[in-house]
């Protein structure tokens, strides 16, 4: 177990883990034929983020910025589902559905 700004190399192959981390950073860090199933980040800067090959079915993105992003060869809704964005119910921005 390491404390402080103490840098640490993890490697795992074939294995589950679940990890808490808290006030940590894991800049340049990479996953590879990786499931991430209900991970949830919180109060996280992401710039630099790269996503390649991943299926985001039932993602939700909550106070977002996304100056600068850049998103391409997306898979979207089957033919004959309507457009709408539907913004869930917070404190922030009530309750609305945009068609």
């Amino acid at each position: 177990m390491t404390t402080g700004n103490d840098t640490v190399e993890v490697t795992w192959q074939n294995a589950t883990k679940r990890i808490r981390a808290q006030f940590v950073n894991i800049d340049d860090s990479s996953f590879n034929c990786t499931t991430a199933q209900r991970v949830r980040f919180e109060n996280v800067n992401m710039t630099g983020l790269q996503i390649t090959d991943a299926n985001l079915s039932d993602i939700e993105i909550d106070g977002a910025q996304l100056g600068g992003a850049y998103i391409h060869n997306i898979g979207m809704r089957r033919k004959g589902i309507p457009p709408t964005i539907r913004q869930r119910s917070s404190a922030r921005s009530g309750s609305r559905t945009a068609t």
